[in-house]
């Protein structure tokens, strides 16, 4: 493509007029491989490879290593304050015994709440059924309207073309038009999980415990390289023999009818050698002319029969894996809740068990066990203010 130039400065203003700030990257695999043969580093560059490869390392693998340090920063601030929470209690109680009653009347009641969060009766785990059961009917009703348009779209560019002539060009629209709904639909299911972890999430509340996003969602490029568009769809146009034969045919069918209906009028008799010749011949052509409209027919029914037997092939696959992603997803989530209110329970009641044991302290006891949970704070604050610089440097 000579003038690729032109053509990204062009796709750039479809993009910039929709809003869209999209970098195009163009690239050439031809200028790539012979820049590896000459041993050429400009050539090499004009290929595009090398930023292509600086995206996909910079923002693809780098923004995975972003996430994964938020994550691990997160986990490790959430222990932080389970653990401080627990020491603020007993500091509490050491420097303000009159305290320790509403202290622990507090403590109490945080414990029946977090008793309310475990068990399949949870409220937040009827809240993971209930959405899991919506998202799976609303992830199918989403990807079967993609298909049906996608379908509709395809009936309307074969109805206007010839399948023999446009073919080629329309099988790799199929397939990247596919892939940009399949992809879109697990975006819109990653979506929707997400948001659920968070419904889920709002009923630990109590206890400031972070949004759980790390989902075991794949992506669904192996689905999508297991199916081909059928290669033995039949579009073969009518042939010059075959052309001959229906012409043949039709001429000698229209000379015979007309030579029959001539011998019954006495007045056409003499004409009949002359006209009857004519008449086979438009005839014949006319025979020619619907047999090559009902091989176009044909044709354009094939070729649909072919883009629906693709799409319905994908369907079955994607509607599979989709259903056992929610799956995945609801054990996942299930499991983490599940681990998250237990953690909540023994927290709440290893605090309880640090005000009892703090109140039974002897006076001469508490000024030294006051230093040591003093110390102990501030140790679990450096490293909890560790996990949020770490946090802040990897969404910086």
């Amino acid at each position: 493509y000579p003038s690729w130039r032109e053509v990204v400065k062009i796709n750039e203003g479809h993009l910039a007029k929709l809003g869209h700030d999209v970098p195009i990257l163009a690239v050439s695999s031809s200028l790539r491989v012979e820049a590896t043969r000459r041993n050429d580093k400009e050539l090499n560059q004009d290929s595009g490879f090398p930023e292509l490869l600086k995206r996909l390392r910079d923002d693809i693998v780098g923004g995975a290593n972003t996430a994964q340090q938020q994550r691990v920063g997160g986990e490790v601030l959430e222990i932080c304050d389970q653990l401080a929470s627990q020491f603020e209690v007993e500091l509490t109680v050491l420097k303000d015994p009159d305290h320790t009653g509403n202290l622990v009347k507090g403590l109490e009641d945080a414990k029946a709440r977090s008793i309310q969060l475990r068990g399949d009766l949870a409220k937040w785990n009827v809240t993971l059924g209930d959405g899991i059961g919506d998202l799976v009917a609303d992830i199918d009703h989403d990807f079967r309207a993609r298909i049906r348009t996608l379908n509709q779209e395809g009936d309307v560019a074969l109805d206007n073309s010839d399948p023999i002539n446009t073919w080629d060009e329309f099988e790799p629209w199929l397939v990247n038009r596919m892939s940009h709904e399949v992809i879109s639909n697990y975006c819109l299911l990653t979506d929707r999980a997400t948001e659920l972890s968070g419904r889920v999430a709002e009923h630990f509340t109590l206890d400031g415990g972070g949004l759980f996003e790390d989902l075991d969602i794949n992506t669904p490029s192996q689905i999508l390289s297991t199916v081909d568009v059928e290669d033995s769809v039949d579009l073969e146009e009518i042939s010059k023999g075959k052309g001959g034969m229906t012409i043949l045919r039709g001429s000698y069918s229209g000379m015979l009818m007309f030579t029959v209906l001539g011998g019954m009028v006495a007045v056409a008799a003499p004409v009949l050698p002359i006209v009857a010749p004519g008449v086979g011949l438009i005839m014949g052509r006319g025979a020619l002319k619907d047999e090559k409209k009902r091989q176009l027919a044909k044709r354009r029914s094939q070729a649909k029969n072919a883009m629906r037997r693709y799409c319905d092939e994908v369907s079955f696959q994607v509607n599979k894996d989709s259903r056992d992603t929610l799956r995945r997803v609801q054990r996942q989530l299930r499991d983490h809740y599940s681990a998250r209110s237990e953690e909540l329970n023994r927290s709440i009641t290893e605090s309880l068990k640090a005000a009892a044991e703090s109140a039974k302290t002897g006076e001469a006891e508490k000024a030294t066990r006051m230093k040591h949970v003093e110390a102990e704070l501030a140790r679990i604050k450096a490293l909890g203010a560790t996990a949020v610089a770490l946090s802040a440097g990897a969404s910086a």
